[in-house]
């Protein structure tokens, strides 16, 4: 257990830091801080930091639970205003304390207002049942109010919304085709993931841009602590994580790839057979950070990934990928005001042919700009502020040509910006309101606006049951097309009118 405290002075008792793994170093959102005199608490956010304000004279004791770790207890002596910060390594452990994973349910379910909202962690993902290795989208799909279009397809439909109505974020970058071999298995390494949250509908108005559900995707950190490093090769890919320390950080670099193509390249070369497959995919993600302050954080993530269909016999090609990139920064402008900054680019690539050179050929192209900010801010005990904004320049190309001759050639560039607004309210002890706003804006020139007003509603009927309600209206400004001569297994974006 590593801790580290100090002591300066404000208006009200207070209590912040940040909960990471002592093991590795990384911050842990979800985290269950209170105090067990009162039961005043809170689950950390994503950058793992926690505030328990309001706090009168006296002593209190802080407990700090997470699942698979060892519960922290630590007496601290409260005089008039006086403000600690405190941060806590939680150790790893292996036999699981189930007093201590209820008491970390009762807290999530009561600071969570939004019905639907699942975390998935990796030690979760992968006790699901799989195709041929772990996959978020697999254990996603046995959760209830998420079907699929085949059971052969990652293709996440959600409270009866499309699969294009889904906003997929990877690290706050926007993901558009997340999926390999026609939708059957998911692009992210489960070795490489901190956690999964899924909101399936209702969400707050921290998101925007699609109806129906989000799947926000949180990279690992790395250990910066020690070089580590591991291996494995399942029925579908082999696959390798590494990770170790950097100046004052550290750094995490995993990659996995198909090798049937390449084991029967090399059966040919041996004469053991003739058979070929003409498809691969592959996945390299990684990400890096520094703390060059105890309030300054810098990170740089980045994934690319890409699925290649080549038959020549056929004259049929097909290949499809992401790319992402980004630089994000954050700030602890005081005890109570925290600041996430993001500047990222995000590339989406499709191209599909039949008949060779001379035949049908199909292109799709996005490309995503993206600068935004997020900021929370702990008012007081009970009342905390979530404000940002965020704003896209996009680029759509969509064409097809059938030999020299063009069929069509759609060009776009649209600004998608939004700025938004959230809080919790209290009202009594049986009630908490989650008002939000979010004001839209998407064109091509002349500037519309489209505002969304949010509401969630907890009422806690006992400490363990509770009602969840959310209404708001909803935009989306791309989707997926289909035509006659593309093939189901591809996602073509495009921008509405």
């Amino acid at each position: 257990m590593v801790f580290f405290s100090s002591l300066s002075w404000a208006q009200n008792g207070r209590i912040n830091g940040f909960i990471t793994d002592d093991e590795t170093g990384e911050v842990l959102m979800g985290a269950n801080v209170f105090l067990l005199e009162t039961g005043q608490g809170m689950a950390t956010d994503r950058n793992g930091y926690y505030v328990l304000d309001g706090i009168s004279t006296g002593v209190f004791t802080v407990v700090v639970s997470y699942l698979g770790y060892n519960e922290y207890r630590g007496k601290f002596t409260f005089e008039q205003d006086d403000v600690f910060n405190h941060n806590v390594a939680l150790v790893p452990r292996v036999l699981e304390i189930e007093e201590v994973v209820v008491e970390g349910e009762k807290i999530q379910r009561k600071v969570n207002i939004q019905p639907g909202k699942v975390n998935l962690n990796p030690r979760q993902i992968k006790g699901y049942p799989a195709l041929a290795e772990p996959d978020i989208f697999r254990a996603i799909q046995a959760l209830p109010g998420v079907l699929t279009s085949s059971e052969f397809s990652t293709g996440l439909i959600i409270r009866g919304g499309n699969t294009d109505q889904n906003l997929i974020l990877l690290d706050g970058i926007t993901v558009y085709n997340p999926s390999h071999l026609g939708g059957v298995f998911s692009n992210f390494i489960v070795d490489a993931v901190k956690d999964a949250e899924l909101i399936k509908g209702g969400y707050n108005a921290e998101y925007g841009g699609r109806l129906s559900a989000v799947l926000n995707v949180t990279s690992r950190e790395g250990n910066r602590k020690k070089f580590d490093g591991s291996a494995n090769v399942s029925l579908l890919s082999a696959q390798t994580t590494l990770e170790g320390p950097f100046y004052k950080g550290a750094w995490l670099l995993a990659g996995r790839r198909t090798y049937i193509d390449k084991t029967l390249e090399l059966a040919n070369d041996l004469n053991l057979t003739d058979a070929k497959v003409p498809y691969y995919f592959y996945d390299i993600q990684g990400h890096i950070f520094s703390d060059l302050s105890n309030t300054d954080r810098l990170s740089l993530s980045f994934y690319g990934g890409l699925d290649d269909f080549n038959f020549d016999d056929l004259g049929f090609r097909a290949n499809w990928g992401n790319q992402t990139f980004s630089l994000a920064y954050r700030k602890l402008f005081s005890d109570l005001l925290i600041g996430n900054f993001l500047l990222a680019a995000s590339q989406f690539k499709t191209l599909f042919g039949l008949g060779g050179e001379s035949g049908l050929v199909n292109d799709n192209n996005i490309n995503d700009q993206t600068l935004a900010a997020d900021f929370t801010f702990f008012q007081k005990k009970d009342l905390v502020w979530k404000f940002g904004f965020q704003a896209k320049r996009l680029g759509f190309l969509y064409s097809s040509s059938f030999g020299d001759t063009t069929l069509y050639d759609v060009n776009r560039s649209p600004y998608d910006m939004a700025a938004y607004l959230k809080t919790k309210i209290p009202l009594g002890e049986k009630i908490i309101l989650e008002p939000g706003f979010r004001l839209n804006s998407y064109s091509e020139g002349n500037l519309r606006l489209f505002p969304d007003f949010r509401l969630g509603i907890k009422y806690l009927l006992t400490d363990d049951r509770y009602i969840n309600f959310a209404v708001g209206n909803y935009h989306q400004f791309i989707q997926t097309v289909q035509d006659d001569y593309n093939p189901s297994i591809l996602d073509f974006w495009v921008a509405i009118d």
